[in-house]
């Protein structure tokens, strides 16, 4: 499946400073297509943990995994990253993103700029990431890249607005895993 994977949100302020961007990947454990989906390897490596060493490598320093499973839980720190327990209601498969995003942020008011990784998106970049960063403020201050908002329209429900940047991505490094197939795809191109 092919779809955006970049989301990139400035919650109060414009500020890129290092101490007050967080890194937030949504891992819940109930996947129906694939079961526990973030932690089947691609290239030997777990979903989870590219997408913990795809930020690491873009010097984005708190990363956080939003998860309701303890075998997430135990992936996310084994590669470096912090759990954060996520609500049963959060963690369904009808509930959209916003709302772990939400819960996320209600319990962290220090984070004003937020990136939010799919662990599904084995193909993201490093460079990609910091691309999106400085498009926050360049050419123009904008509220978010890619689908992005400030904090005030996060609360609102929203992740974007009229007010926001991309950073355009290849076909091939926009394929999410959603499936089987999608996971052998994902092997033969790393």
């Amino acid at each position: 499946m092919l779809c955006s994977v970049l989301v990139f949100l400035s919650l109060s302020i414009l500020s890129t400073k290092s101490q007050d961007i967080g890194v937030l990947i949504l891992a819940r454990g109930g996947s129906k297509g694939i079961p526990l989906k973030n932690l089947q390897t691609v290239g030997g490596i777990s979903l989870l943990c590219r997408a913990i060493i795809t930020a690491r490598r873009s010097d984005l320093k708190q990363v956080v995994v939003s998860t309701d499973h303890p075998l997430i839980a135990l992936e996310a720190v084994t590669c470096g990253a912090t759990p954060f327990k996520r609500s049963k209601v959060t963690a369904t498969d009808w509930a959209p993103s916003i709302w772990g995003v939400q819960e996320y942020l209600w319990s962290n008011s220090e984070i004003n700029t937020l990136v939010l990784i799919q662990a599904t998106s084995p193909l993201t970049k490093p460079s990609q990431l910091r691309l999106a960063l400085n498009k926050l403020n360049i050419p123009k201050p904008v509220d978010c890249v890619f689908s992005v908002a400030r904090r005030t329209i996060l609360e609102k429900g929203l992740f974007q607005n009229n007010n926001c940047s991309v950073v355009e991505m290849s076909v091939v490094e926009s394929l999410e895993v959603d499936s089987y197939s999608d996971l052998l795809i994902a092997n033969a191109l790393i």
